[in-house]
């Protein structure tokens, strides 16, 4: 994939979810995790799949699996800037999912 697909690809994963087909939008973020070379070509977008995947799960009351992304997301950003707001949200939510 290039870059413009991955971009292209996350956008359909959103579409997707805002027009109430989470299970095409999980798959559309499987994708994206599935290609090593989104891992280079576009390192944002790649983690923050996992940050999407949760926010879909959680919503579809699969908490456990939800908090599986999460954790992925906050290891893979553990030394990205605290105050980032998408960091902020997925620390606040995983909080929510363990009580």
């Amino acid at each position: 994939l290039d870059g413009a697909r991955i971009l292209l690809s996350d956008a359909m994963g959103e579409t997707l979810w805002a027009a109430g087909k989470p299970d095409k939008a999980l798959k559309i973020y499987t994708g994206i995790q599935r290609r090593p070379q989104v891992r280079l070509e576009d390192s944002y977008l790649y983690v923050r799949s996992f940050s999407q995947m949760a926010r879909i799960l959680q919503e579809q009351g699969k908490d456990g699996e939800a908090r599986e992304y999460l954790e992925k997301f906050l290891g893979l950003w553990k030394d990205a800037d605290p105050d980032i707001p998408l960091l902020r949200d997925a620390r606040q939510r995983l909080r929510s999912l363990s009580q």
